[in-house]
């Protein structure tokens, strides 16, 4: 992520500590702001009724979000799993920031491209280890 990016989300943001355990969102929840990690640790997860499964831990200088802000809702749930200082960002003022700075909107759209290949990756070996069928 380009350090002018983080800085530009950063400048919108408004400061939280947040305590350990503290769930952010939850997958399915409405967008309401994007995150930046200042200091601490994040954990997203899958949670469903009967098992819950770690994506991904993030820390200081990652954003948390950007792909609820475009779609509108929380694909996985985030928790904080040490006390945290983030910077919350209204998922509204972001779509203003990216509308007028299209070198910020380029990186983003690099940024979540790169996070669908991970994610396929992800998928593709958990399918290798747990055999999830076959697409006829």
């Amino acid at each position: 992520m380009s350090q002018d990016l983080l800085r530009e989300i950063d400048s919108l943001a408004e400061s939280h500590t947040v305590a350990r355990g503290t769930t952010l969102f939850r997958r399915g929840d409405p967008a309401s702001y994007v995150y930046i990690v200042r200091r601490g640790r994040i954990v997203l997860f899958w949670d469903e009724p009967a098992t819950v499964r770690r994506i991904d831990a993030l820390t200081s200088g990652h954003i948390i979000g950007l792909p609820a802000a475009f779609n509108g809702q929380y694909s996985v749930s985030g928790k904080a799993v040490q006390e945290s200082e983030l910077g919350y960002v209204p998922t509204t003022k972001l779509m203003d920031l990216l509308a007028i700075k299209p070198n910020l909107l380029r990186e983003v759209t690099r940024m979540l491209a790169e996070e669908v290949a991970r994610m396929r990756e992800i998928c593709a070996r958990k399918s290798r280890t747990k055999g999830l069928g076959r697409v006829k």
